[in-house]
């Protein structure tokens, strides 16, 4: 966990998967409202260091698992859903 600036309590990193698709930055910035330090993002170390991941859903989710192959995002997922991190 990364510590607040005031240093008085940890905010959780969250991962948001950036697959350039759906409405990525209204996640991070709800994630945020509520404590979070949520950072938009398809580097897969981050990912794999995060508290918990989030993955932004979209209606045609077979464009939308495109698009992760095509970032380089599901090996990352697959070990995040594995992990007992929250997905």
């Amino acid at each position: 966990m990364i510590m607040s600036l005031s240093g008085s309590s940890p905010k959780p990193l969250i991962a948001v998967l950036d697959y350039g698709m759906g409405n990525l930055r209204s996640a991070q910035k709800g994630l945020q409202f509520v404590g979070a330090d949520a950072r938009l993002t398809n580097d897969t170390k981050l990912i794999a260091d995060a508290d918990a991941v989030v993955l932004p859903g979209v209606g045609n989710f077979g464009a939308c698992m495109a698009a992760m192959r095509e970032a380089g995002l599901e090996e990352s997922i697959h070990n995040a859903v594995a992990s007992a991190r929250p997905f």
